[in-house]
């Protein structure tokens, strides 16, 4: 597995030290979610991609925590820098899924 910074793969240690607690469970690493409108899929067309290839968000970490009314999935993006185009997937997902993106730096 490749993390993209050393920020991330703290966070990465930090998270399989909770998990090992049992504070989260099912931790999962760059987890993608293609990114609809409705049911249909968008496209990022371009010179290469005529017809468009699909759009995707992808997490960092994604895992399950125990709150007070049992375990939530939480989907957790680590940035050093926040990107438009980064800000723009986060919002889709959140509007396809109905799940806040928790951002941790």
């Amino acid at each position: 597995m490749k993390l993209d910074s050393a920020g991330e793969a703290k966070r990465y240690v930090e998270l399989l030290a909770m998990e090992s607690a049992g504070e989260i469970r099912n931790l999962r690493v760059h987890t993608p979610t293609k990114l609809m409108c409705g049911d249909r899929p968008i496209l990022i067309r371009s010179e290469r991609y005529k017809v468009g290839r699909h759009a995707v968000y992808t997490d960092d970490f994604r895992y399950e925590e125990r709150g007070p009314d049992g375990w939530a999935l939480v989907v957790e993006d680590f940035k050093g820098w926040d990107m438009p185009e980064a800000r723009f997937r986060r919002a889709v997902f959140e509007a396809m899924t109905g799940i806040p993106v928790r951002l941790t730096r």
